[in-house]
């Protein structure tokens, strides 16, 4: 049985019919709407998309990191991608991997690009997925 899409005269009335409001100071709440997400896709769904607008903005990195890491530990998620350099990013997976280098300091600046690497965020995530 199929459901007809809601409509709304407003954008207003959507966001205020649709959002789902969360806070990272409250992780549970935080969890909570992810999984509330997670379960309205459709089964066959193997990718989500997650932009990040604001280009060396931690705050937008940080809620980057705590999505990735609910989705992986709750959802089975494996795989995420960074807005770097493709060339280098080998050198962070096989940091990743356990192999190559031997500390992050040494692919900070050699597997990102734009120094991506240097950003808090970014090594807290690598090093979250690398343990």
């Amino acid at each position: 049985m199929t459901h007809p899409t809601p409509t709304y005269a407003t954008l207003d009335d959507w966001i205020a019919h649709e959002a789902i409001p969360f806070s990272l100071d409250f992780p549970d709440a935080f969890n909570a709407a992810v999984d509330k997400v997670t379960t309205s896709l459709d089964p066959a769904v193997e990718m989500l998309g997650f932009g990040e607008a604001l280009h060396g903005g931690e705050d937008i990195l940080i809620l980057r990191n705590r999505l990735f890491q609910h989705l992986v530990e709750a959802h089975g998620y494996s795989a995420i991608a960074i807005e770097s350099s493709f060339p280098r990013a080998h050198l962070v997976n096989e940091y990743l991997a356990g192999g190559g280098q031997t500390s992050y300091e040494a692919v900070q600046d050699s597997g990102f690009s734009h120094g991506f690497g240097r950003l808090g965020a970014n090594r807290k995530l690598v090093e979250w997925m690398r343990h």
